[in-house]
């Protein structure tokens, strides 16, 4: 499953400031929803990526059922999210959570199978039971065997273990555990986005690469070992994070 990482101020994402992967391959401007606490009045999810297209391409015509906000508003708006996430954030982690969440998008690409990354994690604390790290049935991660075994108290790398890589952030200020923020429904099922540290992420990350050269995965393009995959998705995700820090910007996931 793929998904969409940003580098970015936090507000021009929730503004829908900015091109996605998608749109820079397909033309299509995405709709990016502000998932805050829709749990009484779900928005109406956004029409599918074909019906845009066609809309686009002047098929189809979509009728608006609200007026269009200016960007100014859209952005006064998402500014205002972000300041009320701060506060949040710092409430739940007992750590003064502030970023200049402002400047350019220094990363907006597709990652691909965050899991597979987050399983060798939860695999490096259960070698007894799993000597090897092999390839889950039907080569679906979320079915590997690692989330079937039972845990040990105390988890080495358990932010990477514990964020879902898919909806949700990582700020740049140091803090532990990962955090519910920002309800939303689906299907009649409340979810949250998950934020953590990006300094915590990058220690883990740091912890764990020599992981990868006991068990001989060096993550390069000839390998595809289930390990050596994993190791792949480490290297991107620490460039990630890297731009993080370096520009003091979250880490989004949207997928």
């Amino acid at each position: 499953m793929a998904l969409d990482v940003h580098v970015m101020p936090l507000w021009r994402f929730k503004a829908g400031d900015f091109t996605s992967p998608i749109e820079k391959n397909l033309g299509i401007k995405p709709t990016v929803i502000s998932l805050e606490d829709v749990e009484d009045d779900p928005p109406p999810p956004p029409p599918p990526w074909y019906l845009r297209l066609l809309a686009k391409l002047g098929v189809i015509v979509f009728e608006d059922s609200e007026p269009e906000l200016t960007a100014e508003e859209k952005a006064t708006a998402a500014r205002e999210r972000v300041d009320e996430l701060k506060i949040q954030l710092s409430e739940l982690t007992g750590t003064p959570i502030d970023w200049t969440d402002a400047g350019e998008i220094h990363y907006s690409k597709q990652f691909f199978h965050p899991v597979t990354l987050r399983a060798f994690a939860a695999w490096c604390n259960l070698r007894d039971a799993l000597p090897e790290f092999v390839a889950p049935p039907q080569g679906d991660y979320y079915r590997h065997p690692v989330w079937q075994v039972a845990k040990p108290p105390h988890l080495r790398f358990s932010t990477l273990i514990g964020h879902g890589l898919h909806t949700g952030y990582f700020i740049p200020v140091p803090f532990e555990g990962v955090h519910l923020v920002e309800p939303f429904m689906v299907w009649d099922r409340q979810f949250h986005h998950q934020v953590a540290s990006t300094q915590t992420i990058m220690r883990e990350l740091a912890e764990l690469l020599p992981m990868f050269e006991e068990v001989g995965a060096t993550g390069a393009a000839n390998q595809q070992t289930p390990a050596a995959l994993a190791r792949w998705y480490a290297g991107m995700l620490q460039e990630v994070c890297s731009l993080s820090i370096e520009h003091g910007l979250p880490v989004i996931f949207h997928g």
